[in-house]
């Protein structure tokens, strides 16, 4: 199994797991008030705060500040743009704005948007905090916006050093910076504060666990289905996406081993959450799915059906029951001609007559 990378950070990880988790819990139940502090304070130091309910109502606000500033340029880190619509950096484009190089960053740029994404909001002091690739592209252009979910906020100060720790190895230091502020008075420092649907789990006991997510992307780095690279944010966005889509939910990806519970630094139950997902996502599914399930378990349940089918025509039903989710390009294994049941009592020399 794969290990979470902060675990050599701690002498006792289990115990940093259930601090970083009660403080998260304490935060979530206080929500309002670290989110109204925050802002007080991040205001009295010369930044702005923009709530915002939607990740579309951000981008309608950063299109807005970069009509309203006459703004001639703009960069964007990777994490901003994953969150962000991905539309975004073609309507600034279509105001007139040159994007900059991801690689070279321009500082002190006048009529510059950098838009970036915080880590962590601080309640008590006001402080953003911003990590690893967030730093290359924040620039002390003329607006600078960051994004942050509203649960990114955390009571104090003395907390940082404690999720930080959950964000980098030994091997490989994630770096960080700290801001108080606007960095020099030409300067425009905006927090953007995007709700996105957190508020919405905040009534379910088991689903307000999410709104304590610190976004350390360590359930992701152990998932067995994400090795590839190709899988962005699983579990947690499986979790979150609609139950009705079009296509396959990104919940049935998942094997349940567990792996992701185990990696969450504060001990979110992702394991249960999946379970439940996957429930509500098949309730919503179509009557014609949910007879051939049925039907299934009906068979599986009675062993003497089972014995009676031959293990090619099992093989024949099982694909035709599964066929749009098992896809074209591999098949079933062969069936064995006996069940589990019948070999067991050809090996043992069982007879039910004993009975």
């Amino acid at each position: 199994m794969t290990r979470a990378s902060y675990l050599t950070n701690f002498s006792n990880p289990s115990l940093a797991r259930k601090r970083a988790s009660y403080i998260r819990e304490i935060t979530v139940s206080n929500l309002e008030k670290h989110l109204k502090d925050f802002e007080t304070n991040f205001s009295k130091k010369g930044g702005h705060v923009i709530w915002s309910t939607t990740y579309d109502d951000a981008q309608n606000e950063i299109i807005r500040l970069a009509e309203k500033f006459s703004l001639k340029k703009f960069n964007i880190s990777s994490k901003a743009a994953a969150k962000l619509p991905q539309s975004l950096s073609g309507k600034l484009e279509n105001l007139g704005l040159e994007i900059i190089s991801k690689k070279n960053p321009v500082t002190e740029e006048k009529r510059l948007l950098s838009i970036s994404e915080a880590n962590f909001l601080i309640s008590e002091s006001g402080n953003a905090i911003i990590t690893g690739d967030a730093i290359n592209f924040f620039a002390a252009g003329q607006v600078t916006i960051l994004i942050a979910d509203i649960n990114k906020v955390i009571p104090s100060g003395k907390d940082l050093p404690l999720f930080l720790d959950f964000f980098h190895s030994p091997e490989k230091p994630q770096p960080f910076q700290i801001l108080s502020g606007p960095l020099s008075p030409a300067q425009r420092l905006i927090v953007i504060l995007v709700d996105g649907g957190k508020t919405d789990l905040l009534p379910d006991p088991l689903k307000r666990q999410l709104t304590s997510c610190i976004d350390c992307m360590q359930c992701v780095s152990v998932c067995p289905i994400n090795q590839d690279g190709q899988v962005i944010q699983f579990p947690v966005k499986s979790i979150i996406t609609p139950d009705k889509v079009n296509v396959q939910h990104p919940v049935y990806s998942c094997t349940l081993c567990g792996n992701c519970s185990l990696a969450c630094p504060v001990k979110i139950d992702l394991q249960t959450l999946l379970i439940m997902k996957r429930k509500d996502v098949f309730a919503t599914e179509s009557k014609k799915k949910h007879v051939i399930v049925n039907i299934f378990r009906f068979a599986m349940l009675k062993s003497n059906i089972n014995n009676k089918i031959g293990g090619k025509l099992k093989k024949l039903l099982l694909g035709f029951l599964i066929k749009e989710t098992w896809g074209k390009r591999g098949g079933l294994p062969d069936s064995t001609p006996r069940s589990f049941n019948q070999l067991w009592k050809v090996v043992n020399n069982y007879s039910t007559r004993k009975l």
